[in-house]
C-alpha cells in the first residue's frame, strides 16, 4: 500500500482520488481489509478482488488503482 501511495503522489494524486482498487491474487485478502486496505476501504472505495493469478509469472500479488469523476458498467444480458 505504501508504494502504491507513492506512485498516487508521483502522479499527483491520493487515496480520496482513488475510485476503484483491484487485487489480482489467490490468496485470501479478507484479513488485509481491515488494516491493510483500510486507506481504501475507510472512504467507501470500492476494492475488486480477482481471484486469479497476477499476469506476470513471479508475482503473487498485483494491484492497480483508477479514479474516475463517473463510471457507467453496461452488463450483457442472458
Amino acid at each position: 500500500m505504501g508504494e502504491m501511495e507513492r506512485r498516487l503522489s508521483g502522479l499527483g494524486y491520493g487515496w480520496r482520488d482513488a475510485t476503484v482498487a483491484n487485487v489480482y491474487t489467490v490468496r485470501d485478502i479478507h484479513p488485509l481489509l481491515a488494516d491493510v486496505l483500510l486507506p481504501i476501504t475507510s472512504l467507501g472505495r470500492a476494492v475488486t478482488w480477482h481471484f486469479s493469478r497476477p499476469p506476470v509469472a513471479v508475482l503473487d500479488y498485483e494491484m492497480d488503482v483508477r479514479g474516475l469523476p463517473r463510471e457507467i458498467v453496461i452488463e450483457a444480458s442472458a
